[in-house]
């Protein structure tokens, strides 16, 4: 009973992982359980209820059993300990006696199926070699075990003591036969039921382990995807962070949240911003008595200086055209002092490139020109977007800059008008402009002491 279940149990767990170590223990159990049946000739269950007539069947049944038992046991402790690269020599002597084995086991059945005079003495004396070898085997594979388990092969302690009893009774049963009565058949089916139950234990523990590392190696690799998923996440996330502020670098901010959540900008008219140009007075004659990469180069530094200060007053760069800077205060969200940074910026543009002409090679005269006056602004196209202002006021921005002076800024009476309360200005009188006639212009002097 105790056989059937434990077979019933393995062979259930080799149907489900499919591991050939299970059904290799299953072969060994069924094995020793047809031999008990049998009893070695005519003492078993199943020689008692089955077949009590039939002496020949069992003797077939008994040398069949009790060799698929051994064999497939030591293949199972082969194959759990892998004994041929453990102990080589000695596996090689198992497989030797259990071939011996084999061809008694053979002999015993070629001489049962045929009716040969003398036949009966030639059989027993073929059944002690067969038990004597039999007995030998796990005397055979016990060193292998031990030095398995001296190199710490898992699982080793489980196969060393389920075959230590094993080894008692297999030379306690030699002894009887050969030399002194002590011990009887009974121990050694005892010993070998130990055997079964210890090996179930070890398989069991194999399998717990088993599925312990499965899931060891499962939680590794599922805290090795956590850790891929949030360095994928930081590189996202740094990568959308460096599109913004690139984003943010071509468009201003509102602009670019807004394309970013609906895919388009609505233009946006402002009744009231002010517009300021920049632009160097010489540039034509300056660019061309220096290389390019030197006149690139003077541009980029000097517009760079002005792109912190449109920032540090609020001011929003609109884009540059060769020599010119444009840039717009009060766009593309309207604010009450539009004309004051700008006016504001546009002094410290002019303090920026005065303090620069005194350390470089080079010198430039900035003109700034600025006006105030009703604009539209908006991104137009769908390739390269580009934010930029439109209106009859950037038209009269530009023309307050090319009427201006080197060093200076220059607005209209309406931008003057309302920062008058805060910058002193110098009237110029009516100055023609291109396309406009006459028009009222002041330089802006310095802010007024608060």
């Amino acid at each position: 009973g105790m056989a059937l279940a434990l077979a019933t149990i393995n062979l259930a767990l080799w149907l489900y992982l499919r591991d050939a170590d299970y059904l290799r223990y299953v072969g060994s159990i069924f094995g020793f359980f047809i031999a008990i049946s049998c009893g070695y000739g005519g003492n078993g269950m199943g020689f008692a209820f089955f077949w009590p007539h039939l002496p020949l069947l069992e003797l077939v049944i008994a040398s069949v059993s009790a060799f698929a038992s051994i064999f497939f046991s030591c293949l199972f402790v082969n194959r759990l300990l892998n004994l041929p690269v453990v102990t080589p020599r000695l596996n090689r002597w198992m497989w030797r006696c259990i071939s011996l084995l084999a061809l008694t086991a053979a002999f015993r059945l070629v001489l049962a199926l045929a009716d040969i005079r003398g036949a009966a003495g030639w059989g027993q004396a073929a059944a002690q070699v067969a038990a004597l070898v039999a007995m030998a085997i796990p005397l055979t594979i016990y060193p292998g075990i031990m030095v398995a388990t001296y190199r710490r092969v898992p699982l080793a302690r489980f196969v060393l003591l389920a075959y230590a009893t094993l080894v008692i009774t297999g030379v306690l049963n030699l002894g009887r036969v050969y030399l002194f009565d002590l011990g009887d058949t009974n121990w050694f089916i005892w010993s070998v039921c130990l055997e079964m139950s210890i090996m179930a234990i070890a398989l069991a523990y194999r399998f717990h382990e088993e599925r312990n590392a499965r899931v060891a190696v499962l939680e590794r690799s599922e805290q090795e995807l956590e850790i891929k998923v949030k360095q994928r996440t930081d590189e996202l996330t740094a990568s959308e962070a460096r599109t913004k502020d690139l984003l943010h670098n071509i468009l201003p901010a509102s602009i670019a949240a807004e394309l970013a959540t609906s895919g388009k900008a609505e233009p946006v008219e402002l009744r009231s911003a002010t517009m300021l140009f920049t632009d160097f007075a010489g540039f034509t004659q300056a660019a061309s008595t220096m290389p390019a990469e030197r006149m690139v180069a003077e541009l980029n530094d000097i517009f760079s200086g002005f792109d912190d200060i449109c920032r540090a007053y609020g001011v929003e760069k609109i884009k540059t055209i060769g020599d010119a800077y444009m840039a717009a205060s009060g766009v593309p969200i309207p604010c009450a002092d539009h004309a004051e940074r700008a006016v504001t910026a546009g002094l410290a543009m002019c303090a920026f490139v005065e303090e620069r002409n005194r350390s470089t090679a080079f010198k430039w005269m900035l003109r700034v020109g600025i006006h105030s006056g009703p604009v539209v602004a908006g991104v137009v196209g769908k390739h390269k977007y580009a934010f930029d202002v439109w209106g009859d006021t950037v038209n009269i921005a530009s023309r307050m800059e090319s009427a201006g002076e080197a060093g200076r800024v220059n607005v209209s009476a309406y931008t003057y008008d309302l920062v008058r309360s805060r910058y002193d200005g110098e009237y110029r009188g009516k100055i023609s402009a291109k396309g406009k006639g006459d028009v009222d212009m002041y330089f802006v002097i310095r802010a007024r002491d608060t």
